[in-house]
C-alpha cells in the first residue's frame, strides 16, 4: 500500500491522516572465516516460531558504499573489491542510510580494511521513493520481512559465503533491532541450508561476527515515537518549505526542536513540484512500529549467543575471542534503560560466558542521548574499536 501522504501530496490542504489509537508504556583485519565452515547445525529452543527457509524471500534495498572515509558513487566498483571487509549500517525509524554517513566515514577512514554498506530500509529513503526498490518490498511489513530484505540485498550484491559475507552489522534504534533480527535470521537460514544441502553455505550471508546495537531499548516503542509519527502524519501536504515543517512541528505539535530540525532532512520535492513530501512511507513506518512489542529481543540475544557455546578448539576460540559478540551500547541520558531492564540484561550476560568472557557486551556512553552517533561520536567509535571491530 502506498503511503497516504504520497497519495495526497498534490492535493490542497490534504493530510496524511494516520491515526494512532494505542497507548504504550515506557518499556522501555584479515578476512575472518565464519564459524559455519565447521558445518555444524545450531539448535535453538522452540519457544519462537519462524517461517524462514533456505530460500530467502525479500525486497531489494537502496544502498551506498563508504570506503576510506568517502562515499563511493561507482557502486559496482565498490562491490567488486575484495581487499576490505564489509560492515552493514542500519538507520532508525523515519531516517535513511545517510544518517549514519558520518559514523561510517570515521570508521572506514580509521580502519581502511573496512568498507561500509549503508542501506535504506523498506519504506525509507530512496528505497521508498524509487519505484524499482519500493515495488519489491511487499507487505507484511514485519521485522522478519525487513531482515529478509537485508539478506536478499546482500545476495544480490554477492556478499555471501565465507569470504564475502559482511563481518559486522551496526544498527541504531530501529536499525539496532533489525541488526539483531538479521543476526538471528542468518543463523536460522544457515542452519536450514546445512540441513537441506549437506553444508553448502556459499550462496547466503553468514551470521555477522560483530552485531552492534546502538541504543535500541527492548519492548514497545516509547510513546514519544508515536507522538512524532502522529505529528508528521497530520501536517498538510505538500509542505511549502522546510522552515514551515519545523515551525508546525514545534509550535503546533509540541515536537522537540532538535527532532523537528532532523525531520526537515527527510523531505523531497513533491511529484508535482509544489513544495515537499516525506522520503518515508508512513504506512510502512506505522506497521513496523507496531511490531516493536512483538520482537523477542532478549530471547534473540540468548539464541544468538548460544552459537558460541559450541565445542571450539583452543586455537579457534582464541581467534574468535573478540568476535561474534552482541554489543549493546546504551545512551546514558536515555531514561528508558531502567534498572530492572539492565538487571535482566546482566543475567543474560552472565549466562553467555565462555572462556571467561561473555558474548553479550554492554557499554554506556554517559553524556549521550538517544542519538549516540551524534552526541558522542568519538566515544562511540572508541567503544566499537575496543569491541574488536577494526
Amino acid at each position: 500500500m502506498q503511503a497516504l501522504g504520497r497519495q495526497l501530496v498534490c492535493s490542497s490542504n490534504s493530510r496524511a491522516g494516520v491515526s494512532i489509537i494505542h497507548k504504550v508504556t515506557k518499556q522501555s583485519s584479515q578476512k575472518i572465516q565464519h564459524h559455519q565452515q565447521n558445518s555444524r547445525v545450531f539448535s535453538f529452543p522452540h519457544r519462537r516460531a519462524f517461517s524462514s527457509t533456505s530460500s530467502v524471500s525479500g525486497g531489494l534495498l537502496h544502498h551506498e558504499w563508504v570506503i576510506g572515509g568517502n562515499v563511493i558513487n561507482d557502486t559496482n566498483s565498490a562491490n567488486s573489491r575484495d581487499d576490505t571487509n564489509t560492515v552493514v549500517f542500519l538507520h532508525g525509524l523515519l531516517g535513511s542510510g545517510k544518517n549514519l554517513r558520518t559514523l561510517s566515514k570515521k570508521i572506514t577512514e580509521r580502519n581502511p580494511n573496512l568498507s561500509a554498506l549503508l542501506l535504506d530500509l523498506r519504506g525509507h529513503g530512496s528505497t521508498s521513493t524509487n519505484a524499482s526498490f519500493s515495488s519489491t518490498t511487499e507487505p507484511p511489513h514485519t521485522f522478519e520481512s525487513c531482515a529478509n530484505d537485508i539478506i536478499n540485498t546482500l545476495q544480490n550484491l554477492n556478499l555471501v559465503g565465507s569470504e564475502r559475507s559482511p563481518v559486522a552489522v551496526v544498527g541504531h534504534s530501529f536499525g539496532g533491532r533489525l541488526a539483531l533480527q538479521y543476526a538471528h535470521q542468518t543463523i536460522i537460514h544457515n542452519q536450514n541450508r546445512l540441513s537441506s544441502d549437506g553444508g553448502t553455505l556459499q550462496q547466503i550471508p553468514h551470521p555477522p561476527l560483530h552485531t552492534w546495537i546502538l541504543d535500541s531499548v527492548p519492548g514497545q516503542a516509547h510513546a514519544s515515537v508515536h507522538d512524532v509519527i502522529q505529528a508528521v502524519s497530520s501536517v498538510d501536504l505538500p509542505i511549502p518549505s522546510k522552515k514551515h515543517l519545523q515551525t508546525v512541528l514545534t509550535k503546533e505539535k509540541g515536537i522537540d526542536p532538535m527532532i523537528a530540525a532532523w525531520m526537515t532532512t527527510n523531505l523531497r520535492k513533491s511529484s508535482c513540484n509544489k513544495g515537499f513530501t516525506y522520503t518515508f512511507d508512513l504506512d510502512v513506518a506505522m506497521s513496523v512500529l507496531n511490531e516493536f512489542g512483538k520482537q523477542d529481543f532478549l530471547g534473540m540475544i540468548r539464541d544468538v549467543g548460544k552459537i558460541h557455546h559450541l565445542d571450539y578448539d583452543k586455537e579457534s576460540m582464541e581467534k574468535e575471542k573478540k568476535n561474534g559478540r552482541i554489543n549493546l551500547v546504551m545512551a546514558g541520558k536515555n531514561p528508558s534503560w531502567t534498572e530492572d531492564l539492565k538487571k535482566e540484561l546482566e543475567l543474560i550476560q552472565s549466562d553467555l560466558v565462555s572462556k571467561e568472557e561473555s558474548f553479550l557486551q554492554m557499554y554506556k556512553l554517559p553524556e549521550a542521548g538517544h542519538w549516540v552517533h551524534v552526541d558522542d561520536l568519538e566515544g562511540l567509535i572508541q567503544v566499537i574499536e575496543k569491541g574488536g571491530l577494526h
